[in-house]
């Protein structure tokens, strides 16, 4: 398939779901709503909901197949809890975009598929003796974490929280691609009122935590556990004390042992070791050490062959625009796109990743890899077609190099708007 027919080929897969999506546009004023939660109990299957920048409450989602955009990406702030339930076989639920509160997201008891897209975590909406990790996931069949930012809240209040972890799930199928997940700083340590009184300095969190029956893939995605808290300073009255120790930085990436795991071209490591708290110049008293380093991995991680494959695109293209996409690979990669309407989560060693497009999916051919190891190539979107204000797609490229052998690269979602939003 050529550019050329791009959209024509999006256009007949479109007859595979609701080919009149619905675009609900959520703003603080102006707009239909007012709140992300009213536009997702108004939508039906197949919608967009479309947010224009602002700070929103949390929301619940229940059983339906949604695409949530923020319009443009990363201006839209989701500070509340959110949870995402009961998305059944067949149906997909997205969201893209968002800057989110950590402690603010979770997804539960979901048989379809999840796509986390371009989201960036950041200090949380919720009471200081809260658990604060980016995102929770549980019993959820097909998650595909892609160009995220996930990083779990610092320990945080006078008698402070633990640290949230990036991310932790059980039970549950996940796939993170070109993503960055990091857990929370522990607190420094610090005195407490008068004579002497102090609370110690609290570990690292966990950059991700999986538990149960889970399996994950990570490809080209870093993990890291929390830094430890800052030892408490030295202090020369009631009596001369030297710093104290750090605390030790938090584990990278902690897994059971019934948990299957693959990595290509990752990189997991432990959190940095607290600083040691510093000595009383007054009375001469010493600084304190600093905290050891976190361990990298707890469970069996299992290296893939095979280098860092990667599509990037816009979360969202309007009609009579040129979707524009950028493919990093090896040069003499010859690049596939695969774009549907349907998901899927199937772990293909041989390719050295995760399957994330149904099979109700057709192909374009976008070209080489040049020397520079960077494919741009820019696709013209045409007309939606009349009473069409929408339609989602899901997208995967896969890279076949000089020697035959194929490899998956990640995906992303793509929503195509019509003009008039």
């Amino acid at each position: 398939m050529s550019p050329r027919s791009f959209l024509t080929g999006l256009a007949i897969l479109a007859t595979t779901v609701v080919s009149h999506a619905s675009v609900l546009v959520v703003a603080p004023s102006g707009a239909p709503f007012t709140t992300i939660q009213a536009a997702v109990d108004a939508a039906v299957d197949g919608d967009v909901v479309l947010v224009r920048p602002g700070t929103y409450g949390g929301f619940t989602l229940n059983a339906k197949s949604l695409a949530l955009v923020s319009d443009p990406a990363g201006a839209a702030h989701i500070a509340g809890a959110t949870q995402i339930t009961n998305v059944g076989v067949g149906r997909i639920t997205s969201l893209s975009g968002f800057a989110v509160s950590a402690g603010d997201l979770i997804a539960t008891d979901c048989a379809g598929s999840l796509r986390f897209e371009a989201l960036t975590s950041d200090l949380p909406s919720v009471s200081q003796t809260t658990y604060a990790h980016a995102l929770l996931l549980s019993d959820c069949a097909d998650v595909a974490i892609l160009r995220c930012l996930l990083q779990g809240s610092p320990s945080h209040g006078s008698f402070p929280s633990d640290p949230g972890q990036g991310l932790a799930f059980n039970d549950s199928n996940v796939a993170i691609y070109d993503s960055s997940i990091v857990g929370g700083k522990g607190s420094d340590a610090h005195y407490i009122g008068v004579g002497g009184s102090s609370q110690p300095p609290l570990f690292g969190a966990k950059g991700c935590e999986v538990v149960g029956s889970s399996h994950l893939l990570l490809a080209g995605s870093t993990i890291t556990g929390g830094e430890g808290g800052g030892g408490l300073p030295g202090i020369c009255f009631p009596g001369p004390t030297n710093g104290g120790s750090g605390a030790v930085g938090g584990i990278g990436l902690d897994m059971e042992p019934s948990v299957q795991a693959f990595a290509r071209d990752s990189s997991v490591q432990g959190g940095a070791g607290g600083a040691g708290g510093s000595g009383a110049s007054g009375c001469g008293t010493l600084p304190g050490a600093m905290g050891s380093q976190g361990q990298a991995v707890g469970g069996m991680l299992t290296t893939l062959p095979g280098s860092r494959r990667v599509l990037t695109c816009a979360t969202h293209v309007r009609e009579l625009n040129t979707l524009n996409l950028t493919l990093e690979g090896q040069p003499g990669d010859v690049v596939v796109l695969n774009l549907g309407t349907s998901a899927r989560w199937l772990l293909d060693l041989p390719l050295g990743g995760v399957r994330l497009v149904g099979l109700t999916s057709r192909r374009v051919n976008l070209g080489v890899i040049p020397g520079s190891g960077v494919l741009n190539v820019g696709l013209p979107i045409g007309d939606l077609g009349a009473g069409v204000e929408a339609r989602t797609y899901q997208l995967q490229a896969y890279f076949r190099d000089l020697s035959g052998a194929t490899h998956a690269g990640s995906g992303a979602v793509l929503v195509a708007l019509d003009a008039a939003f």
